[in-house]
């Protein structure tokens, strides 16, 4: 019955398809009653599923069935987009591009959604691959901004870009910025981090070489006019961006991120010095009420950055009577801008060299906190940064032969460790161990007590390494304290066994600073709690141990009764009788009173009954 439904429903399908050339029927087409569009679906389900006969599937393929029934539409979309590629050599489509009907750029959209979930064949990915598609448009796009960014230190070496700056007009200083605040945001994944720091990115970069390429011009054309003018002038313990000293004519380039108070404040503080300030300001800078000279940007192009500069030295002129006269072409001087920019950024090097190299001189050294300031300048923040380029291979050989030669210490934790390993092996030399209490400082202020503790927990981490292991045990380093503790321990033990005969110690016994007595309690509930180890038991057994203080104690009375038994002939030892300044008496009156209070073990009992003793004598009244 089943066959028989199939083949008429195959019938309908034959009729379709000599009528329309293909089977792409809709799934809702019903002809005489039968839904032929959902039938064939069904086929395609069961062909998918190794459910259908070899039989009907050569039938099907017979009338032209298409088990994909999506695959001479994106056959059809494919060859557009190979025809774009063909084109364009890419597959970077706009998301709205259409072509031949199809919006091509949402197709292609589709296909790298498609390939992200899994949902995407090999055969497809393949057929895309060959026309280089890119399945990760926004990695593709990074990695095009990085190899400007790389052309750009394989010319120049650094990657010191103001924030304005462009290359082929590829926005590279903006482009630069923003990594750097993904990094800082966390945002930045390892590759692209290992990737930017390969091409010099300096994360922290300097606040003395932050500006832009705007900055920048303006500077380069008051300095190609008036050459004795300086470009970030500290010296009157405010920065200045442009100072002409003669002139005593300062120049602030404001972009709209300065805050009204601070540019008051330096304002005010020119006044006090009797400078003059021009200020050339960006579209949404504040007012600032007069105490300055202001030139207003109307927007941020060259056109307008050229007029204002001629307008700043037609101002100079003026109040000055220089008479300079200056030709203004930005985009003719671009590169000599930008190399202008790098001869100060070199000079600020050799500026903070010299200050080193003072401090250097007066301190003999170079350790100087990363936050402290010297001669006011950030020398400590400076010194940390060289330390880091150094770290990441950015700093050239004329300037690491430069700091080496005024003692640059590249890792100032290995010079720490140096230092404090220097403390302990004179604490060793002097001493014979490194049993350093935790507080213990040196003449030279060094806590090396805290640092030998921060040691043994490096090794017992694995975070110390081999050469460091080595150094410290050739000055007698002991890994785990408590067992040098106990060897001494057992050392001392050892001598008192050895001049004693026995191991019979009061609790309160010192020797040498020691307290013997203790330790050997102490070992004696370690070994009744089951926790010191086989070799200590066998090392404490070879002198003799004591485990049991008590049944040790009266063994040693009951041999002494035993004594006085054989020389007497009973067990009626006085109350204040001594043997050896022992109380034997006392302690054969104890034995009577501890039987009364059933106190005493029979084994006890067995052996003092054995040497005739007497449990209840009546006194003599």
């Amino acid at each position: 019955m089943k066959a028989h439904i199939w083949e008429e429903k195959y019938i309908l399908a034959k009729n379709y398809f000599e009528k329309n050339g293909n089977l792409l029927v809709k799934n809702d087409y019903v002809v005489n009653n039968i839904r032929l569009g959902r039938w064939l679906d069904t086929q395609r389900n069961d062909h998918f599923n190794n459910k259908l006969s070899k039989e009907k599937i050569d039938k099907l393929n017979n009338i032209g069935m298409v088990w994909h029934k999506f695959n001479e539409q994106w056959d059809r979309n494919f060859s557009l987009a190979k025809n774009y590629f063909e084109t364009n050599r890419n597959l970077l489509i706009p998301s709205r591009y259409s072509t031949d009907g199809v919006n091509l750029g949402m197709w292609i959209s589709d296909q790298r959604k498609s390939y992200k979930r899994g949902y995407l064949n090999d055969y497809r990915i393949k057929k895309l691959n060959s026309i280089g598609m890119i399945w990760d448009e926004l990695d593709y796009n990074w990695k095009q901004q990085y190899n400007f960014a790389q052309s750009f230190y394989n010319k120049y070496g650094h990657l010191f870009i103001p924030q304005d700056y462009e290359l082929n007009s590829f926005k590279i200083g903006k482009w630069l910025s923003t990594q750097k605040s993904e990094y800082k945001r966390g945002n930045l994944n390892t590759e692209r981090i290992t990737l930017l720091e390969s091409i010099g990115m300096i994360w922290d970069f300097p606040p003395q070489n932050q500006t832009s390429f705007f900055e920048q011009a303006v500077f380069f054309y008051i300095k190609k006019s008036i050459p004795n003018a300086i470009n970030k002038y500290t010296s009157l313990g405010f920065e200045l961006d442009i100072f002409i000293k003669n002139l005593k004519l300062a120049i602030e380039y404001d972009g709209p991120l300065h805050k009204l108070k601070k540019d008051l404040d330096k304002n005010f503080k020119c006044k006090d010095h009797d400078i003059n300030l021009i200020r050339i300001r960006e579209p949404g800078c504040p007012i600032l009420n007069d105490t300055s000279i202001d030139f207003l940007l109307k927007d941020i192009s060259i056109k307008e950055l050229e007029s204002t500069i001629n307008d700043v030295f037609s101002f100079i002129n003026k109040t000055y009577n220089t008479g300079i006269s200056i030709d203004i072409d930005i985009l003719r001087d671009k590169q000599d801008i930008y190399d202008q920019y790098i001869k100060y950024i070199n000079h600020i090097w050799l500026r903070n060299f010299e200050l080193a190299k003072e401090f250097y001189s007066s301190y003999n050294h170079l350790l100087i906190p990363a936050r402290d300031k010297f001669k006011s300048t950030n020398l400590g923040s400076w010194i940390s940064r060289q330390r880091k380029e150094y770290k990441k291979g950015l700093l050239s050989d004329d300037k690491i032969n430069k700091l080496e030669s005024i003692g640059m210490i590249w890792d100032v934790n290995e010079n720490n460790w140096s230092n404090y390993f220097n403390s302990a092996e004179s604490f060793f030399n002097k001493n014979k161990h490194l049993l350093v209490p935790e507080r213990y400082v040196d003449d030279d202020n060094i806590i090396l007590g805290k640092w030998l503790v921060n040691q043994r927990q490096s090794y017992k981490n694995k975070t110390l390494s081999t050469n460091k292991i080595k150094k410290l045990e050739s000055i007698g380093m002991v890994w785990d304290v408590r067992d040098l503790k106990w060897d001494i321990g057992f050392n001392i033990a050892k001598k008192y066994f050895l001049d004693n005969g026995n191991l019979y110690i009061n609790t309160s016994l010192v020797i040498e600073d020691f307290n013997l007595g203790s330790w050997v309690s102490e070992q004696r509930k370690l070994y009744n709690l089951g926790t010191l180890s086989a070799d200590r038991i066998n090392r404490l057994n070879s002198i003799d141990m004591i485990w049991n203080h008590n049944e040790y104690t009266w063994n040693y009375f009951f041999k002494l009764a035993e004594e006085f038994s054989n020389q007497h002939n009973s067990l009626l030892v006085p109350y204040k009788y001594k043997v050896n300044n022992i109380n034997l008496g006392i302690w054969i009156s104890r034995q009577r009173k501890k039987f009364k209070e059933n106190k005493l073990a029979e084994s006890q009992i067995k052996r003092l009954n054995s040497l005739g003793m007497i449990w209840s004598i009546k006194r003599s009244t």
